[in-house]
């Protein structure tokens, strides 16, 4: 009977012995510095859930977004646009002004006058509808920098969700190797 008692003594001895953990086991789990900084459950409450996550852009949607360097050359191309087109602007202005001058001093009969109202009037439309269409692409610019921001806040939630799930895999982790002692 003492040979039972002493051999189930051996074989428990052994088997605490297979649970222990080794000094390289401990250079691997979390430091009490480590566990202060994880996550605590209010933490999780307020990061994103999977339905949250379905959501959000996906990498292939970023690569489609326009940059930074877009958003600016876009910028920088209105502009040289808004210029030109209040360049060509006052020189159609001027042009009909000196035409309608010319005009009225050789003394045109009235039609031609009558038609080259109608072209300065004719001219003065696409400028206006230039200045409308750079608008437009103004407006989207802002748009589309709204909406680049928020990606680039959400992918930064993203990845201090990530990084505080990380820190509780390694504290459950820790909690799971101090239980089976």
């Amino acid at each position: 009977m003492s040979d039972k008692i002493l051999n189930h003594i051996m074989d428990r001895i052994e088997f605490m012995s297979n649970k222990m953990v080794t000094k390289d086991d401990l250079e691997t789990m979390a430091t009490k510095s480590d566990i202060k900084n994880m996550a605590t459950k209010d933490d999780l409450k307020t990061m994103a859930t999977k339905s949250d996550i379905k959501n959000m852009a996906a990498k292939s949607d970023l690569n489609n977004m326009a940059t930074k360097d877009d958003i600016k050359n876009l910028a920088a191309n209105i502009k040289s646009l808004e210029e030109k087109t209040n360049q060509n602007t006052d020189k159609i202005a001027l042009n009909f002004k000196q035409i309608v001058t010319n005009t009225e001093q050789s003394f045109s009969l009235k039609d031609d006058m009558k038609e080259l109202k109608v072209s300065g009037k004719r001219l003065e439309d696409k400028s206006d509808k230039n200045t409308d269409k750079i608008d437009l692409n103004y407006k989207q610019i802002v748009a589309n920098s709204e909406q680049l921001n928020a990606l680039t806040n959400s992918s930064t939630k993203q990845e201090d969700i990530l990084a505080t799930l990380a820190l509780r895999s390694i504290e459950q982790e820790g909690k799971l190797r101090s239980a089976d002692l």
